[in-house]
């Protein structure tokens, strides 16, 4: 018997078996076994299961029965530790949540200096039910950090025995007088009576742990040894993917010190490509990561998904079999350059299509499209396929529908490209005084002005304004009635209204900011998309302003549709040059920023009635390609100062005063509950 006990509990949903296979394989193959014995606690018809584990792996199990009627009395097992008839033999304690891989040594842990104090890590705060508000009155502040109850450190001590009976008491009190058990069942409890009695500390062991909770990103994982996946609570199925993903992942990782001949080359892979750099692995869905298996087999993986590669002798081919998902799905490519074809414009009939990142844009719809050779693809849209061969440059191609032998020939269609005008003559301008301006464009859809609503409703908490700052809207005489009800916040609003006839033109109304009759007497100027909530001092964003440049964050970069892919020559810019989110837009009132608006606005004009395709994200791409062309963009300023909230988790960090609710594009609706849902208390 060891001097130290690893514990974790096991009830009632049998899948959980499988976690647990899964933690007990990470421990056996990351973590020495000497220094702890390892129980499982558990009900009786499930300990032949946990024994039939024990055989399998190897590994000295032992078990601990309790009976337990109820999910809420079996959630609180842990409690139960002290009545283990071994326990006594114990020095120190570690309980685990079943949903924990291993990824390091646990003997550092009992090496600790520890007290006689319960230790969790730092999460949440005690005015959330999660940490137990519901008992607290004002024994400590709201904003006290709770404790994760995943991973428990403790001594064998008289005062945490004391601890935990005080805890299961208050449990059986709470369930006699015929409260529902709370979302997390003993977590509250034990976050109340340990930090209400000073018996805690949720410090020692944050960088030994990783919570995976929404996001599979964490900032301590160089130093954790265990990873925590507790988000969704009681979703086995969602938990158990995520964790053989990062498991598979975690046993990959540095597996061959190989270097192939795939570094730096790119291939085809169904309708996007992928590309093996030096450190990652770079493709059409985001990047990934891969590793050496043998001198002609690698193992990529991304999105969640996990390929085995097989390349032909010069690398020029390969096949895959997909080994996550395990449906062995077989796929086939070469190194074709898709840069010979992407965001290109050919003309197909009355109409066209563009070869976007990722899909097939054409006038009827989006479609797919997939390599099959260096000049020759299948195209699909429609429920129609094609099969087209282009010509040596590129620049045109025939094409034939699948099963029939009927062949059309079709050309490249350059407006995309002709449409750009030269840099416009510079023409001095003076300003006629110093004031800021922030302005805001709402047309055709009056539920925008809910979000707005929410923007001014937070900037009158979080962001008082100077007697130097105005505020204007953008918007059409038919919704001038919503910004009458937008007067209740206190701030004096200027108004401006245009007549646009067409939705793009709407989308494009920013680019008229120097078309408003007051502009002479503003200095600095700020817009902002009404998907905005503000947290901070935005003032601050004004003391960035010292270029003459449009300043604006940064967002992917320029090889996409929707930040300039279909205007940029490519053979002049990087394609991993960083773009722009246009949302948040701070510029000054210069002979300069009205040069390139004003060529903004010529590029568009000289695109309306031609047979072409629009690209993604209405003006965005024009800002894009003529600021950032022009060397005229500064992304880096206001980087730290604005969190971009998309469809996927972003990290909020203290020094962001702008949540930019991005996703889902044009979904006003959408955003307002994502909006409502991140905390403001809002009158909309």
């Amino acid at each position: 018997m060891k001097e130290n006990l690893v514990y974790c509990c096991v009830f009632f949903n049998k899948d959980y078996l499988k976690l647990l296979d899964l933690l007990l394989k990470s421990m056996k193959i990351y973590s020495s076994l000497d220094s702890f014995d390892f129980l499982v606690i558990t009900n009786p018809e499930f300990k032949p299961n946990i024994d039939e584990l024990s055989l399998r792996l190897g590994l000295e199990l032992n078990t601990y029965c309790l009976q337990f009627t109820t999910f809420f009395q079996a959630a609180c097992a842990r409690l139960f530790i002290f009545d283990y008839s071994k326990a006594k033999h114990y020095k120190k304690f570690l309980y685990l949540d079943t949903d924990i891989l291993i990824k390091g040594d646990l003997a550092p842990l009992f090496e600790l200096p520890i007290k006689e104090l319960l230790y969790g890590i730092e999460s949440g705060t005690i005015d959330s039910p999660s940490f137990g508000s519901q008992f607290f009155s004002n024994e400590k502040p709201k904003e006290t950090p709770g404790i994760n109850s995943g991973t428990l450190l403790f001594l064998n001590s008289t005062v945490i025995h004391g601890l935990f009976s005080r805890i299961r008491l208050h449990i059986e009190t709470f369930t006699y007088e015929g409260n529902n058990p709370p979302y997390c069942m003993d977590q509250p409890f034990i976050n109340f009576h340990a930090i209400k009695d000073s018996l805690y500390d949720n410090f020692l062991l944050n960088p030994y742990v990783s919570l995976y909770e929404g996001s599979d990103e964490v900032s301590n994982y160089e130093t954790s040894l265990i990873c925590h996946f507790s988000f969704p609570i009681g979703n086995f199925a969602h938990k158990h993917f995520r964790m053989i993903n990062f498991f598979k992942k975690l046993l990959l990782e540095g597996r061959s010190e190989l270097q192939l001949e795939v570094i730096g080359k790119r291939y085809c892979w169904n309708t996007g490509y992928i590309r093996f750099s030096s450190d990652a692995l770079e493709t059409s869905w985001g990047n990934g990561t891969f590793s050496f298996l043998d001198s002609r087999t690698i193992v990529a993986s991304w999105n969640s998904f996990e390929h085995i590669l097989r390349f032909n002798h010069d690398f020029s081919e390969y096949f895959s079999i997909r080994i996550l998902p395990l449906d062995f799905e077989y796929i086939s490519g070469s190194s074709g350059n898709i840069d010979d074809v992407m965001f290109k414009q050919y003309h197909w009939n009355s109409g066209n299509i563009v070869f976007d990142r990722g899909f097939l844009v054409t006038t009827w719809g989006r479609g797919t499209y997939e390599p099959l050779g260096k000049y020759e693809y299948k195209i699909s849209w429609s429920g129609i396929d094609h099969t087209i061969r282009f010509n040596d440059d590129f620049t045109s191609f025939t094409s034939r529908v699948t099963g029939s032998d009927n062949i059309s020939y079709h050309n490249i269609n350059t407006s995309l490209k002709d449409s750009i005008p030269e840099l416009s003559e510079y023409i001095e301008y003076s300003r006629k005084d110093s004031r800021k301006l922030i302005y805001f464009c709402v047309f055709h859809n009056p539920d925008y002005f809910k979000l707005l609503s929410l923007l001014l409703e937070s900037l009158q908490k979080y962001s008082p304004l100077d007697s130097e700052t105005d505020l204007l809207i953008f918007t059409s005489e038919d919704l001038l009635d919503h910004v009458e009800h937008l007067k209740s916040y206190g701030f004096e609003l200027k108004v401006q209204t245009f007549s646009f006839k067409t939705m793009h033109e709407a989308g494009c109304a920013r680019l008229h900011i120097f078309d408003f009759k007051e502009i002479d007497n503003y200095e600095k100027i700020l817009y902002l998309d009404t998907d905005i909530l503000v947290q901070g001092n935005l003032m601050r964003l004004f003391d960035c302003l010292e270029e003459d440049k449009l300043y604006a964050t940064k967002e992917y970069d320029v090889y996409g549709a929707g930040h300039g892919g279909y205007f940029f020559d490519f053979r002049k810019i990087d394609k991993k040059q960083d773009s722009l989110n246009s949302g948040t837009l701070l510029f000054y009132n210069s002979a300069a920023i009205r040069r390139i608006f004003k060529d903004i606005h010529t590029h568009i004009r000289n695109l309306v009635g031609k047979n072409t395709l629009w690209p993604l994200c209405m003006d965005q791409p024009f800002l894009s390609y003529h600021f950032i062309k022009n060397s005229m963009c500064n992304l880096d300023s206001l980087f730290p100062l604005i969190c971009l909230k998309g469809e996927r988790p972003a990290e909020l960090l203290e020094s962001h005063c702008i949540i930019h609710f991005v996703w889902p594009i044009g979904n006003a609706l959408h955003k307002l509950q994502r909006m409502l849902e991140y905390g403001l208390n809002s009158k909309v």
